[in-house]
């Protein structure tokens, strides 16, 4: 059923009628005649100035909501807050690798002495030393009292006999022994002087040796072989060499290159120890050597020049071996070695033993 107008109207401006509205009204009503009136009555300036039911009457139903305004600008900043309490303590970590070791650092000074520790124990007693020189001798003592005589011992054993009596070689062809090789440019050899024999250098290759000297043969076995020795004086050296003895030996096939065995056995004095001027020398002395002139092998081969044995070396090697002459010589083994008459060697006092006898020969008496 359709209303009336009016009422329509009213529902219409009910519907428009807002606060806004009623103050503008309100305002317009004073403007046009309402002064006298206003004079004395209220004037409404803000909603709350009315009751709040008179608003709730006057207000409309809710419109549809506007289109959202533009974004307002940023408002200031706010303070900052204050601190908010410590937080709880984390959970330790895993422990780190060890890191390199730091270089050393300088040494620091030396720091006071420090007090003087307690006396420590005693050590036990260290081993004895070693024992000292000899002191000087003292002065003899006062000479005693004479005791008196004692009683007479009783007679001692005999003693063994001494040393043979000398066999005297005094111009060759005495007791066997005979000058041995003649100097091919001189013509000298050996000779007797002064009460010994002298060697004056030289060399003669149809000798057995082929130094000059005296000689004496032999036909005994070298196992047999048992003393050799003399003394000697060297008066003039040209070489540094010494009077020498050979013992010339055949069927030596160990120690011999050549099929019949000879050789001659060497005994130099400086070759075992005697280097002085004059000596006494013992070719059977512990550790006396001596070497063949014609060991097969070499010069360093056993029992040769530079390889020297004892003669019992050569002994056990050639138990076959017959001495056929023992020569005492200036040494020399080639032609022209030490010339005639460049040295002058005196020998004497001979001695040449086998098995359990020897005989000692003076030489130019």
């Amino acid at each position: 059923m359709k209303q009336p107008r009016d009422v329509a109207k009213t529902r219409t401006m009910k519907r428009y009628l807002t606060p806004s509205t009623i103050l503008a009204t309100t305002a317009l009503f004073f403007a046009l005649g309402g002064a006298a009136y206003a004079t004395n009555r209220y004037v409404i300036t803000s909603t709350s100035q009315v009751k709040p039911s008179v608003i709730k009457a006057l207000h409309g139903d809710q419109g549809t909501i506007g289109n959202t305004g533009l974004a307002g600008t940023n408002g200031i900043s706010g303070n900052v807050g204050a601190s908010g309490a410590t937080g709880a303590a984390g959970i330790a970590g895993v422990t780190g690798a060890t890191g390199a070791a730091g270089a050393i650092g300088a040494t620091g000074d030396t720091g006071p002495r420090g007090y003087n520790g307690a006396e420590g124990d005693k050590g036990a007693p260290g081993a004895n030393g070693a024992q000292g020189d000899t002191g000087a001798q003292g002065d003899p003592g006062a000479t005693g009292t004479n005791g008196i005589d004692g009683i007479n011992g009783v007679d001692g054993t005999n003693g063994v006999n001494g040393l043979n009596p000398a066999t005297p070689v005094l111009q060759s062809g005495d007791a066997g022994w005979t000058f041995s090789g003649v100097d091919p440019v001189t013509g000298n050899g050996a000779a007797f002087q002064g009460g010994a024999l002298h060697l004056y250098g030289g060399f003669d290759g149809t000798t057995y040796q082929g130094g000059i000297g005296l000689a004496k043969s032999y036909s005994d076995a070298l196992s047999t072989f048992s003393a050799l020795g003399y003394s000697y004086v060297i008066n003039q050296s040209a070489n540094a060499d010494q009077p020498v003895v050979h013992v010339t030996l055949i069927g030596a096939t160990a120690d011999s290159k050549f099929a019949s065995g000879f050789t001659n056995l060497v005994y130099v004095p400086a070759f075992n120890g005697a280097t002085g001027r004059d000596g006494t020398v013992d070719g059977f002395a512990q550790g006396n050597e001596w070497y063949s002139t014609d060991e097969p092998g070499g010069l360093s081969a056993p029992g040769a020049l530079n390889n020297p044995r004892p003669i019992s070396f050569f002994q056990t090697n050639e138990p076959n071996a017959t001495i056929i002459q023992i020569s005492i010589d200036n040494g020399n083994s080639s032609n022209g070695t030490i010339p005639y008459g460049s040295e002058d060697f005196s020998a004497d006092a001979l001695i040449v033993g086998f098995g359990g006898s020897f005989t000692r020969y003076d030489l130019g008496g």
